[in-house]
């Protein structure tokens, strides 16, 4: 133990000629995206830790630099990202010697991080978008493939009509069914004049 008391005398001596940092912090809830498919995109178990560590590197703090005209390496080591085990929050913070640095840059990685993720729902919004439109033109195409050929069948074999009646068989072109009306018909004339 006694070699710990050198060590900590020099910390707590060396303490005061530490410049004093300001720190800014933000906490941001992580939304996992709705899926309106069919069959609904399947996310990584890890989307949660996967979205938190996007804040602290590659294109959230490219953005943040790009918006406040400073460098990505001043944005790294001020930011400190840690997300809360258990749920779906991120604790976001800068260290600076400014504070008005601190400040704007945490909140501009909370601005950047919901640019991008806004861009990216509203690209696969609009890819789902056109894959529903091909998906409806399929469906027209093979409406109208139908349609001719029910046509051809309809020119070929004719209309079959159906009465509820078990007596009307399936698939009975229309020029027999007309002659089985005409039959039917003449037989009630015939009933009728029998009665009068």
């Amino acid at each position: 133990m006694n070699f710990l008391k050198p060590l900590l005398a020099t910390i707590l001596f060396s303490t005061p000629l530490i410049a004093e940092k300001h720190t800014s912090t933000a906490v941001i809830q992580i939304h996992k995206t709705p899926s309106y498919e069919l069959e609904p995109l399947k996310e990584s178990p890890n989307f949660i830790a996967n979205e938190v560590a996007s804040l602290s590197f590659g294109r959230v703090i490219n953005e943040a630099a790009h918006e406040l005209k400073i460098e990505a390496k001043v944005i790294r080591e001020a930011l400190g990202v840690r997300h809360n085990q258990g749920t779906d929050f991120a604790r976001i913070w800068a260290s600076h010697d400014d504070p008005e640095t601190a400040r704007a840059i945490a909140d501009q990685i909370v601005k950047s991080y919901l640019t991008l993720r806004n861009s990216e729902e509203r690209d696969r919004a609009e890819m789902q978008l056109v894959a529903l439109d091909n998906e409806l033109t399929l469906q027209g195409d093979l409406v109208q493939e139908h349609r001719k050929e029910l046509t051809v069948l309809i020119h070929q074999y004719g209309i079959p009509y159906f009465e509820g009646d078990d007596s009307f068989q399936i698939g009975k072109s229309e020029n027999q069914l007309y002659r089985q009306e005409q039959q039917r018909l003449q037989r009630l004339e015939t009933e009728k004049q029998k009665h009068q």
